[in-house]
């Protein structure tokens, strides 16, 4: 079964959770009247079922034991239709006097007030089981243990069984644990939303610059920006000046008569050349330094902010700073966010030693995968990713036993 992803999920808070009003495709923005209209649709499409399912729980409960089963019916199915009614027109008249009426027939009978409560609670716990277990099913329906879901090109098989076992909590606990997981719940659910965005907008980012490459390639292919082949660069034409300036310091050159040259003219030749040579070298000396490092300042350029796993890191905020962040963190009790800002760290450290190159189209797998040529280094990093995605993305509980040892792992890594 292939199940593409859907996105822009509506929250909802534990309570709805707990009481049963999560279903499998809520609506959104809806007023009230449409959501009494779906209640009164639902209580009127399992009346009967309802009815007698509120019927035994009153007999279990030993309350009306001054009446009969019959009665009890009887009873239990005027107050539903009643309730009905009141929940479709907003009206509480007609089941005001239906209570005043109900009361004068069955106090003198012996029934106590209590009782009178108590079935009113019962039919509110039976409405709400009822209303759980649909949408229980409806999750479980919507959200298999094992299903493909396709994304863009690629297919992945998802393991839902995690959301699966915490249902079956769910429905074994009380009604006070049942907020705490249902709160597990979705606190889970929304971290894998936010990991899904990030890995979508890493494929927009790549397509964005894919296309930025291929805008760059065609301004460079105009005429004005192609390098024509006479041209030179500013070093060779000055070489060739100060050439053309040493020749024109050589006197011309005369059909030479045998014992016409002088030896005072020949060391006139070689005293104006070697000057001219010291020239050219003082020449270079002074400004191919200059011309290198103004080259190299516009290769470099402003240096730019840079996002690993999704966090914005300023150019000159190093490992070390982000690790004393970390060290904060745990100082403070937020261990999960501790190990977290570590692993960023640890990436920073080894880009800086230029082990990896830090992109933020880049996963914390792609990073692993990266450091595969250095054995002993990618057996440490296993371990500190593993950490990472399980107490990051799964929302195992982090400890400071935790930290402790991702603190020591880095350490380990990093003497590599």
């Amino acid at each position: 079964m292939k199940r593409k992803i859907k996105k822009n999920v509506p929250a909802t808070s534990p309570a709805d959770f707990s009481a049963g009003r999560l279903t499998a495709n809520p609506p959104v923005n809806e007023s009230s009247a449409a959501l009494l209209r779906e209640l009164v649709a639902h209580l009127r499409q399992n009346r009967t079922q309802l009815r007698e399912e509120w019927a035994r729980r009153i007999t279990e409960a030993q309350l009306l034991t001054a009446m009969t089963k019959e009665e009890i019916f009887t009873e239990a199915t005027s107050v539903y239709d009643n309730y009905v009614e009141v929940l479709e027109t907003g009206s509480v008249e007609a089941l005001q006097a239906y209570a005043r009426n109900l009361s004068e027939r069955i106090i003198p009978r012996g029934v106590e007030t209590n009782e009178v409560v108590g079935i009113v609670l019962l039919l509110r716990d039976v409405l709400r089981q009822k209303r759980l277990a649909e949408t229980l099913i409806a999750i479980r329906t919507t959200l298999p243990k094992h299903q493909a879901v396709e994304s863009g090109e690629e297919i992945c098989n998802v393991d839902n069984s995690w959301l699966h076992q915490q249902l079956e909590e769910f429905e074994k606990a009380t009604d006070s644990e049942r907020s705490a997981i249902g709160a597990q719940i979705l606190e889970r659910i929304k971290a894998i939303d936010e990991r899904i965005t990030e890995l979508e907008g890493a494929g927009t980012i790549a397509t964005s610059k894919a296309e930025a490459n291929e805008k760059l390639a065609a301004i460079l292919s105009r005429p004005e920006y192609v390098k024509k082949d006479s041209e030179v660069s500013a070093i060779a034409r000055l070489w060739q000046e100060l050439v053309k300036w040493v020749m024109s310091l050589l006197p011309k050159r005369a059909p030479l008569e045998p014992g016409s040259a002088s030896l005072f003219s020949k060391f006139a030749q070689i005293f104006v050349v070697g000057i001219a040579l010291a020239v050219i070298v003082y020449v270079l000396r002074m400004f191919v330094p200059r011309l290198m490092r103004s080259r190299e300042k516009r290769v470099k350029g402003k240096a730019q902010p840079r996002i690993v796993l999704g966090e914005r890191l300023e150019p000159d905020q190093s490992a070390v700073d982000l690790l004393a962040d970390a060290e904060a963190l745990a100082r403070r009790g937020d261990v999960r966010a501790a190990i977290r800002k570590a692993y960023i760290a640890l990436l920073v450290e080894l880009g800086e030693r230029k082990i990896i190159s830090l992109a933020q189209h880049k996963t914390n797998r792609d990073y692993l995968r990266s450091v595969r040529d250095e054995p002993s280094l990618h057996s440490k990093m296993i371990g500190l990713t593993d950490s990472f995605e399980r107490h990051w993305y799964g929302l195992v509980q982090a400890t400071q036993n935790d930290w402790q040892n991702f603190r020591a792992g880095y350490n380990s890594a990093l003497q590599e």
